[in-house]
Order: C-alpha cells, then sequence, then structure tokens
C-alpha cells in the first residue's frame, strides 16, 4: 500500500471511529452555582442529578451519557457564559440550566437564540421565566416561586393566627425571611446575637437541608418555622421515601446532607424528564428537536416530590407542601408536612385575566391589607 495513502487510511479510519464513538454518546449540558453564596445549593443540585443518571443506568436512548458541567455563581452574566460554553462551544445535545431566578430569566432569553437546542430549567423559580414571553424551547419541570408558596398564606393566618408580619420591625407577630444559603445562615447568626426572638415564616429555600443541616445554634432558631416548598423531608410518600434513602445510600453523611434539598430534587426531576423524552424518541434530536420536544410537553412525571404535568408555557404544573421546622428523634431539624396542596399551576388558581390583573408578584403585589 503507498505510504500516504496508508497515512490517508489510517487518519481516515481514525476520525471514524471517533464519529462513531461519539455517536454512542448523547451530550448532557449542567449549569450549577459552584461558585458564590449559592455553592452548596448549586452541590446538591448536581447530586440530584448525578442520582437521575444512575437511575437510568447512565443511559438515555441506548447511549451512554455524557455530562459536561457549567460553574455559575448565580448572576445571569454567569450563567450566560457557562451557557453558551456548553451550546456554542462543547455542542452538547440538550441544556439542563440554571439554578437561581436570575439566571433563568437571561437563559430563557438565550434559548430564543438557540433554536436547535432544548433548555431545561435545572432548578431556578422566578415566575417570569415562563410566564412573560415564554420561550418556545424553554421547558420548567419545577414550579416558580411563587407556587411554591401556595397554601402558606391560608396557614399561616388561620392556623398560626400571626396577622402582621413583615421585613424586620418591631410589634409584629412574624417576620418572613426569602434566604437561602449562606446567606440565610449569616442572617440567622446576626439576629441571634442582636437579641432577636420573633416567630419565623421561610421561603422555600430558608427551609431545606442546606440551612437545616449547618452547623451552628443559630439555627436552633429554625425551630416553629412555617413554610412552604416543593418538597418537604417528612412527606411519606413512598417515591419520597425511596428518593432520599437513594440519595443517602449514594454519598457518605459528611458528602452529602441528612436528606435532598429542594434544589436536588428540582436537578433530579429536570434531569430524569429529559432522560425519559430521549428514550420515548429514541434520541431522535431532528428537526429541531420536535418530536424530543412535544414528549416533553405531553410527559407526565411520576416524580418523588407528586405528579408533574405542564401547562400551555411548558411549567410545571405540581404538588406543594406546606411545613413546619421541627426537631426529629435524632435531633435534627427537618421540614415536617402539615399540608398537601395538589395541582397547583402558575396562576394560583386564578384566571388569566384575575391573575393578570392583581399583577406580577413582588414586594408589594399582591397588596396586603390590615383588618
Amino acid at each position: 500500500m503507498h505510504r500516504g495513502f496508508a497515512i490517508a487510511f489510517a487518519a481516515a479510519t481514525v476520525l471514524a471511529s471517533a464519529a462513531a464513538h461519539a455517536a454512542d454518546k448523547i451530550k448532557i449540558g449542567v449549569t450549577a452555582t459552584l461558585e458564590g453564596t449559592y455553592t452548596v445549593l448549586g452541590e446538591d443540585g448536581m447530586r440530584g442529578y448525578e442520582l437521575a443518571v444512575k437511575a437510568h443506568h447512565g443511559k438515555a436512548a441506548g447511549k451512554d451519557i455524557e455530562t459536561i458541567v457549567g460553574s455559575t455563581d448565580a448572576s445571569p452574566d454567569s450563567a450566560l457564559r457557562a451557557a453558551k460554553k456548553l451550546v456554542e462551544q462543547d455542542k452538547v445535545d440538550v441544556l439542563v440550566s440554571p439554578l437561581s431566578g436570575a439566571e433563568g430569566i437571561a437563559m430563557r432569553d438565550y434559548s430564543k437564540t438557540q433554536p436547535q437546542i432544548t433548555v431545561i430549567n435545572a432548578a431556578s423559580g422566578a415566575l417570569e421565566t415562563t410566564y412573560v414571553d415564554p420561550s418556545p424551547t424553554f421547558f420548567r419541570f419545577n414550579m416558580d416561586g411563587a407556587q411554591w408558596h401556595a397554601g402558606l398564606g391560608d396557614y399561616i393566618y388561620n392556623v398560626k393566627h400571626y396577622k402582621n408580619i413583615a421585613a424586620l420591625p418591631d410589634d409584629v407577630d412574624a417576620i418572613y425571611l426569602g434566604l437561602g444559603g449562606a446567606d440565610a445562615v449569616n442572617f440567622l447568626n446576626q439576629y441571634q446575637q442582636a437579641g432577636g426572638n420573633a416567630k419565623l415564616v421561610g421561603g422555600s429555600i430558608m427551609v431545606d437541608q442546606t440551612v437545616l443541616s449547618s452547623k451552628g445554634k443559630a439555627k436552633e432558631q429554625l425551630v416553629g418555622t412555617v413554610a412552604a416548598s416543593g418538597m418537604a423531608d417528612t412527606y411519606d410518600d413512598p417515591k419520597w421515601q425511596a428518593f432520599v434513602k437513594a440519595y443517602q445510600d449514594a454519598w457518605p453523611a459528611n458528602k452529602r446532607f441528612g436528606s435532598p434539598s429542594l434544589l436536588a430534587i428540582n436537578y433530579y426531576n429536570s434531569a430524569d424528564a429529559v432522560f425519559r423524552a430521549l428514550d420515548q424518541v429514541n434520541g431522535d434530536l431532528s428537526d429541531n428537536n420536535k418530536k424530543f420536544r412535544e414528549a416533553l410537553r405531553t410527559m407526565v412525571l411520576d416524580a418523588p416530590n407528586g405528579r408533574i404535568t405542564l401547562d400551555e408555557n411548558r411549567q410545571a404544573i405540581g404538588t406543594n407542601f406546606v411545613t413546619e421546622v421541627v426537631k426529629d428523634a435524632n435531633g435534627e431539624l427537618v421540614s415536617k408536612v402539615v399540608k398537601v396542596v395538589p395541582n397547583v399551576n402558575q396562576r394560583l388558581g386564578f384566571s388569566k385575566e384575575v391573575f393578570d390583573k392583581i399583577g406580577l408578584p413582588g414586594r408589594d403585589v399582591p397588596e396586603c391589607k390590615k383588618y
């Protein structure tokens, strides 16, 4: 064989082998807050993702799952940088992103510029991401921040009898805290040092294990805190209990929390939806992911934290949990279920006309009146 031809043949064989090897894999890009204030949230989110990969035996549509991770600091700019690298340089097949609220809005807008790829929200919860000018290529299998509070107002008003709730003034029945990660722990330490003793109402990530498992005595102030979230530590559904056991068995106690956080279950469900949809369409991502997106759109996800379907904006309709922080038999802090709220949609049960008239939830919306 001519030497030049032999070299060319060998090179072609290597390229063909590499192409065949690539064809045996499906590349999933994932972003998580692995730096900054929300690092612990991002780390637990990735544990949830890894559990989903393990549950699918490392394969989707018969192909090996190759995961490429992009690190963010919860800022929109960092999320965009990570996403652009994964999509435009690494050429991932599917993007699971992002974790935090402002990141989600940025990712929605970025997805509109990349019609060839589908973005599945990892965990972010800003309502605007899917309700205001939604992207046809962006899917969210977790509820948003407003949905995560469904049932809380009724519980704290009618059961706890809190009438006056505010940020930090005196003479109120309770203080609402929407903090998470290191911010939440720092606040608790400072509040304790200042002698604060008001009852607390917590946001969803204020009372999950990313905070409840933190070190120090300051977290003791969280006992009795009422909150609401898309998950609860003591939920007795067998699917949730199996998920908790899988989480605990996957890592030694010093490498995880006592039980999975909200971020872990959100990342798990998002990845699970991706892998199930890929299986359903046998990995067909042709025609701008047409079959894949239809499989996502119509999916009924029998998730560990309750049944999840998507609405017309590809936004999750799911189960919410009103909780109260208690000590378990081992003296550890956990979120105890006090009420389960099924089928929570993005308009919280209102018609579109009524919901839009109220306005997007915010510091002054809806208006809180004292009776």
